[in-house]
């Protein structure tokens, strides 16, 4: 399975790292279900006081990656993407 959200565990922090950078991280389905389920672990974790997210190979994210959402869409009827989205409202 690939990674495309690694965790690097520091004392009492988590940096997530988005590692998809042949697309300059952009969010697919599959790194933004990673990184969904990667923020709910985190946010459950009460000895974590800070999370930090950055991308590999510097770029942190281009957005989402449009050629896979609207294949998914056009395919599925709506998109992958709600889930992230919805974890992704919660960080503020």
């Amino acid at each position: 399975m690939t990674e495309y959200v690694l965790k690097i565990e520091h004392e009492g922090w988590i940096e997530l790292v988005l590692n998809q950078p042949e697309t300059r991280n952009a969010i697919t389905g599959p790194l933004g279900e990673q990184l969904a389920d990667s923020i709910q672990a985190v946010d459950a974790d009460s000895t974590t006081r800070l999370l930090m997210l950055r991308g590999a190979e510097g770029a942190f994210c281009s957005g989402l990656n449009l050629k896979e959402f609207n294949r998914i869409s056009n395919r599925l009827g709506v998109g992958p993407i709600p889930r992230y989205m919805s974890v992704a409202s919660q960080l503020s």
